[in-house]
């Protein structure tokens, strides 16, 4: 007799498959960002990369041809999806600078076709599948987390030695579980949620990096806010706000004095030097994108200088720092005019689920937060794995939403 498998299952199997390329790709990446600081190369993990992002991409179609009746042009963010993947697909080829077809493919692949995979994979799972995957989505995330941190682990060690050096950037890697903040939020297990939560922020606190500390914080006060004032209208909101502002600061004084001169005070002197340190050059590098505007030709201003154009202006420094300024200087007026659209869709979601008073309110807006926050202080949009988080948040959250939109209509269509 044959094994039958119901399409709730298959989706579970799909789901999973999607979930350890994710995570197997995630290991590759950060490898090959440590391999590159150290020796200038990462071409030993190349092929590894096209293998796992190959494979997810062909596991979402695996999961479309068994499910050819799912609509995903409900989503709000689908049209983004595919106009950012055609801008992409049409700069590499068109702009970008390199002869090289393994990197053209390996470009198309990873910052065009794979995010918007994963935008429809995910959004279209939990459209029709919501409800019954969120347990078995929670082991995932969970799962994220645990393998991500113990990775990032067995290299701290070494990534410290190259901050000591001057290669302070190398832990930015840590910002891998910031960006699925969102995610851990949403669990519906307490442990497994705050567990996630404090493991993330522990992660990104061992980076000793501004930006993610300042991201981290906004956002679990944006949830903090959003969840008790806006969803569950608390009627103490005001004082348990005080109240936790100052176990906060005891908690943190009592850290810093007892636990960790080397880390709180290096966040602090780092936090409080910024108007020395221009934020690490940051300034100095907006400053000079910005007076190089004028010099640019009105065809650059409109279509950019394809992936990576604003390190023609900046020598020795890896992109824009901001990616506003990166939108524009790789992709143009065009390029800018889509990113400023994502921001526009991804507020009038979070304005939805507000005033819905739901219950994904709360996450979704840290994720608004955390994308804000480090879109302005550094770079999200060249960092494949990075912008593959978010298309696998606003994919899922999309998804969630709308079948729980769909689940009210019926009870309420029921009780008529």
């Amino acid at each position: 007799m044959g094994i039958k498998i119901t399409k709730l299952t298959f989706a579970k199997i799909c789901l999973l498959a999607v979930a350890v390329c994710f995570a197997i790709y995630v290991k590759y990446i950060t490898e090959t960002d440590l391999l590159y600081v150290k020796y200038m190369s990462g071409a030993s993990m190349t092929i590894k990369i096209l293998i796992t992002v190959c494979l997810m991409i062909f596991f979402c179609l695996f999961y479309f041809s068994i499910n050819l009746t799912h609509k995903i042009k409900t989503s709000k963010f689908f049209n983004f999806f595919v106009a950012w993947a055609s801008l992409i697909f049409l700069n590499v080829l068109l702009l970008t600078e390199t002869n090289d077809i393994k990197s053209i493919i390996i470009l198309v692949l990873r910052h065009a076709l794979m995010l918007y995979f994963l935008f429809i994979f995910f959004y279209a799972i939990f459209k029709y599948y919501g409800d019954s995957l969120q347990k078995f989505f929670g082991y995932i995330v969970l799962g994220w987390y645990i393998a991500i941190a113990l990775a990032y682990s067995v290299n701290f060690l070494e990534l410290g030695a190259l901050a000591l050096m001057g290669r302070s950037n190398v832990l930015g890697i840590s910002y891998i579980l910031l960006y699925p903040l969102p995610l851990a939020l949403c669990l519906q297990n307490k442990f497994f949620k705050w567990f996630c939560v404090i493991l993330g922020f522990i992660v990104v606190l061992s980076s000793v990096k501004r930006g993610g500390m300042i991201g981290y914080a906004l956002a679990m006060f944006v949830y903090y806010f959003v969840h008790n004032y806006y969803i569950k209208r608390s009627k103490h909101f005001l004082r348990n706000t005080i109240l936790l502002g100052i176990l906060f600061l005891i908690a943190f004084i009592i850290y810093d004095r007892i636990v960790s001169e080397s880390i709180i005070g290096k966040i602090m002197d780092r936090i409080g030097n910024i108007s020395q340190d221009s934020g690490s050059g940051r300034l100095q590098i907006w400053s000079g994108l910005i007076n190089k505007m004028p010099d640019l030709s009105f065809g650059r201003i409109l279509v950019g200088h394809g992936f990576l154009g604003s390190t023609q202006f900046i020598p020795g420094k890896l992109g824009a720092h901001n990616d506003f300024l990166e939108s524009f200087f790789d992709y143009g007026l065009i390029g800018l005019g889509i990113y400023i659209w994502f921001y526009v869709i991804f507020f009038r979601k979070l304005r939805f689920l507000i005033k819905q008073k739901s219950a994904l309110a709360a996450p979704f807006a840290a994720g608004f937060t955390v994308f804000f926050a480090l879109s302005i202080y550094s770079q999200i949009i060249i960092y494949d794995y990075y912008f593959a988080l978010y298309a696998i948040i606003v994919g899922s959250f999309d998804g969630m939403s709308h079948q729980q939109t769909l689940t009210e209509k019926h009870i309420n269509n029921k009780n008529l």
